[in-house]
């Protein structure tokens, strides 16, 4: 997964550590953890996000106090994505259109997101995450309820059914590397109307 950046990402990943402002440096600590995540594993530990950041152990914690807050942090930026990807669909003007390529795009950086996917879905139960995924789940709710509105999605699908959609794409992949897109596509045509 590639945390989306808030301006200019190449600028920040190539400057030295010292040079960037506290913004560079938090963009730069998440880019650092999802890589180390990825490769390695949750099990990481801290000196290994340092060191892919160019930083120090210190600095990473005079960032975020925990793993579990780098963590936290990562699955805000996702739902922050998935909800600016939520509101592309709304302007795409064929309403199933819109819905079929929010699915896809986050199915795709879900199977290209590996290991981080489960701490991800874990951390969405914080308190601190409840006002980001209830509007990243609001701004899904608009393109399911225009798919609906439109006629070419079940009356009967919700965010929940599409929630448990993923779910279902993690363990596919999980039980069988690349099964996710074959059953995305089994389940893209149970949801027309």
């Amino acid at each position: 997964m590639t945390v989306p950046a808030q301006g200019s990402p190449s600028a920040a990943a190539d400057a030295p550590w010292a040079t960037l402002d506290a913004d560079g440096k938090r963009l730069r600590l998440l880019e650092a953890a999802e890589t180390v995540f990825a490769r390695d594993g949750l099990d990481a530990p801290v000196p290994s996000i340092a060191a892919a950041a160019g930083a120090g152990v210190g600095s990473v914690y005079r960032t975020f106090a925990s793993k579990h807050e780098i963590v936290c942090a990562l699955a805000i930026e996702r739902l922050h994505w998935v909800r600016e990807r939520a509101r592309e669909a709304l302007d795409e003007p064929d309403a199933w259109t819109g819905l079929e390529n929010l699915l896809r795009v986050i199915a795709d950086r879900q199977i290209a997101d590996g290991v981080l996917n489960e701490a991800l879905a874990a951390a969405l139960k914080r308190p601190e995450l409840a006002e980001p995924t209830a509007l990243a789940t609001a701004a899904v709710g608009e393109v399911v309820q225009r798919a609906r509105l439109d006629g070419a999605l079940r009356v009967d699908v919700t965010t929940d059914e599409l929630r448990a959609l993923f779910s279902g794409l993690r363990a596919a992949n999980v039980a069988e590397p690349g099964s996710g897109a074959k059953l995305l596509e089994l389940v893209l045509a149970g949801l027309r109307a």
